[in-house]
């Protein structure tokens, strides 16, 4: 089957499973057949469909690992289509990482949940990682603060590093930290994830969490208030003698720390890539 009759099947046969995955396979090896798929008249509407076919059953017990596994399908289409930087721009000029929030805001942690979550911040941190000025601003008037937050809260140890990620790409933005720690009650909320997140890692091998809570730290307190409010209180789990251990083990987080304790106790400023000078 050709790559056109793949695509215009797309719209005919009712079992799309097949031709999706033929589609990721396709992209995954061929990305100069990105843009040409996206062109294709009618492909950002289907896409934007399938996507989204079971919001209505997403909370409900009719939600079956079919179609989870199909949405994630979906999911990584986009996720290959998003590395393409004119791909990425048309997807913000249309909104379409909002219909993507959903599946990052469940409360559920079973294995289905999780899989849609993962595939959700996958897709996500396609531009994080590409940092482009043109989505800060997207992602700053958007709910990707506290949707991030809860994901790192609630999520497996994938969907810790991948929220993260998220998290850091808005701190390093100016206007992202100073709408983080705008009000009391958001600081205090994002004290408290990354105090438990940080406790959790104890329990995970990787040490990539530990070493971005750990610069989410030293990015805060470049903000005065942020800065002396740790310097009378420490967060709870940066006295714990096992999340000590495992910072001592790993010469970055090691690093990290000391120049947090530096910031709070010397004054000293944390040095970071800002987004804005990018």
């Amino acid at each position: 089957m050709t790559f056109e009759e793949i695509i215009s099947n797309l719209f005919t046969h009712q079992n799309k499973l097949p031709l999706v995955k033929e589609l990721v396979d396709i992209l995954s090896v061929n990305t100069n057949k990105a843009v040409e798929f996206w062109h294709y008249e009618g492909i950002p509407m289907f896409l934007l469909q399938e996507l989204t076919n079971i919001y209505e059953i997403l909370d409900s017990d009719k939600l079956k690992n079919e179609e989870v596994s199909y949405t994630c399908l979906v999911m990584n289409v986009l996720q290959i289509l998003a590395a393409n930087k004119e791909i990425r721009s048309d997807m913000v000029k249309i909104q379409l990482p909002f219909f993507f929030y959903p599946y990052m805001n469940s409360p559920h942690t079973i294995q289905k949940y999780e899989l849609l979550r993962i595939s959700a911040l996958s897709y996500i941190n396609v531009f994080v990682t590409c940092q482009d000025k043109g989505v800060i601003y997207f992602f700053k008037r958007s709910e990707l603060i506290p949707l991030s937050l809860k994901c790192m809260d609630i999520g497996s140890v994938v969907s810790k590093i991948l929220a993260s990620n998220i998290f850091l790409f808005i701190l390093k933005d100016k206007e992202g930290l100073e709408y983080a720690v705008q009000t009391l009650e958001r600081f205090i909320t994002i004290g408290i994830v990354l105090n438990v997140v940080l406790g959790q890692c104890v329990q995970f091998k990787s040490v990539e969490l530990v070493r971005n809570i750990l610069e989410c730290y030293c990015i805060l307190v470049t903000e005065e208030n942020v800065r002396l409010s740790f310097a009378n209180i420490l967060p709870k789990n940066l006295t714990d003698e096992r999340v000590l251990l495992k910072i001592k083990n790993d010469e970055v987080s090691k690093n990290l720390f000391q120049k947090f304790y530096s910031c709070i106790k010397n004054g000293e400023t944390y040095n970071f890539e800002c987004i804005n000078d990018l």
